[in-house]
């Protein structure tokens, strides 16, 4: 448990890094921008977190929680067919993702003056995808804090040192030269992060059998849904706002969704922390130790959450002097956005306990259910209210997702993912 406890924090710090460096990047980026021009970034971007779907085919999420159980049974080939026919999917998916978006803008843009800012995204599908595939491939390999080390780490940082070396000289940026800033950032990361993949392979490195492929088809296939769903959960409001109001608003709450995503670290965190564990105890019948993860998990979410979310609060009440002129507005949307988060923490993450013990179709049913629902309430509130109604049909969502997937932990698994005496006697522990 040491070492997972370990994981868990390095986890987690590296992606507050990540997060750290995504704040300095949307302050700089919404003072050289403005309002207008950063919500056509975050409107280009959310598209290539959608289109991702379809370059991956969940293939990513697939690997880390085939290739554990193939590893424990011996079966060195297979999983190196796992590893290969994974790559060779996923380039063929995002080369032709790419050229079919290029060739059919107008599709992902209604208004022609985001159209530059989309054909430039659409050449970050590829190398975003492989980056995706090698971190879920060393997850899969047990190094966890290796995948994460070159998306997390070493692209922010680039693209940070990048945007700032042009705003401290003062040379003019449009969406488009910072959208391939990003795509520069994305291809040094792949390539310094090949090194850990390499080494880790070495464990695996046969002659692959391809013999289930069918087979693989279909869990990628599962995997894809929980993926699928819980991206369109997550940019259905950058999206809809884009479509539904004005390039300001969405640029409004692109503000408010970072610290969104800064609240999300913790679950994130969690969610690698437990995956592997959780597959091994579950493979061997150990209910004791899948609820001790859980009790771990959980009270690890509840004090990072809080610990976020006083420093995230004092930010909202200074939003407009910190990430520049027009952005007041976002201050009430972070507020309500960041304590939805500390609310849902105690609950931990329960969908990466389903997904790594046997219910991938439970997870998607409900991730389905929660992007459908932010889909409904974005068309509702998202036009008359702008960024707060994009806010608060988040909250709602997400609430209800974590709500129910608690309720399928405890119904399947006799897991609880929220206790007060549990989560007490989690806290003492690691306090020891």
């Amino acid at each position: 448990m040491t070492n997972r406890v370990g994981q868990f924090s390095q986890i987690l710090l590296i992606r507050l890094y990540a997060a750290a460096a995504s704040f300095l990047l949307t302050l700089l980026l919404g003072r050289l921008l403005g309002p207008s021009e950063f919500g056509a970034y975050v409107f280009a971007m959310g598209w290539v977190s959608i289109a991702v779907l379809f370059t991956t085919f969940g293939f990513h999420h697939f690997a880390i929680r085939a290739i554990p159980p193939l590893i424990v049974r011996d079966r060195m080939p297979e999983a190196m067919g796992v590893v290969v026919f994974a790559t060779v999917a996923i380039t063929l998916l995002a080369l032709a993702t790419t050229l079919f978006a290029r060739m059919n803008l107008g599709l992902f843009a209604t208004d022609p003056a985001l159209h530059g800012a989309v054909a430039a995204a659409t050449l970050l599908l590829l190398p975003r995808s492989w980056n995706l595939l090698r971190t879920g491939v060393l997850q899969g390999l047990g190094h966890p804090v290796a995948g994460q080390v070159p998306e997390r780490l070493l692209e922010p940082t680039l693209l940070l040192i990048a945007i700032g070396t042009i705003y401290l000289a003062g040379w003019p940026v449009s969406v488009e030269s910072v959208l391939y800033l990003t795509l520069a950032a994305m291809i040094a990361s792949l390539f310094l992060g090949m090194a850990a993949l390499v080494r880790a392979l070495r464990r695996i490195v046969v002659r692959p059998a391809f013999g289930n492929c069918v087979e693989w088809v279909r869990g990628a296939f599962k995997s894809s849904l929980v993926f699928a769903a819980g991206t369109v959960l997550g940019a259905t409001d950058v999206v809809m706002l884009g479509l539904l109001s004005t390039p300001e608003e969405t640029g409004i709450y692109g503000v408010a969704a970072r610290f969104f995503l800064l609240m999300g670290l913790p679950f994130h965190a969690a969610g690698v922390y437990l995956s592997r564990p959780a597959a091994v105890c579950y493979a061997n019948s150990d209910k004791a130790g899948l609820q001790a993860i859980a009790a771990k998990s959980s009270s690890r979410t509840l004090v990072a959450c809080i610990g976020l979310a006083v420093p995230s609060t004092i930010a909202a009440a200074f939003v407009e002097q910190i990430f520049g002129s027009g952005f007041a507005p976002a201050s009430l949307a972070i507020v309500l956005l960041v304590w939805t988060r500390v609310a849902l923490s105690v609950f931990g993450e329960p969908s990466a306990f389903l997904a790594n013990t046997g219910h991938v179709g439970r997870v998607s049913m409900v991730m389905l259910f929660g992007a459908v629902l932010n889909i409904i309430l974005n068309a509702i509130l998202a036009g008359p209210f702008g960024a707060m109604g994009a806010a608060i049909a988040t909250a709602l969502s997400y609430s209800a997702m974590t709500l129910l997937m608690t309720r399928f932990l405890e119904n399947f698994l006799e897991i609880k993912a929220f206790s007060a005496s549990l989560l007490l006697q989690a806290i003492k522990g690691d306090r020891r």
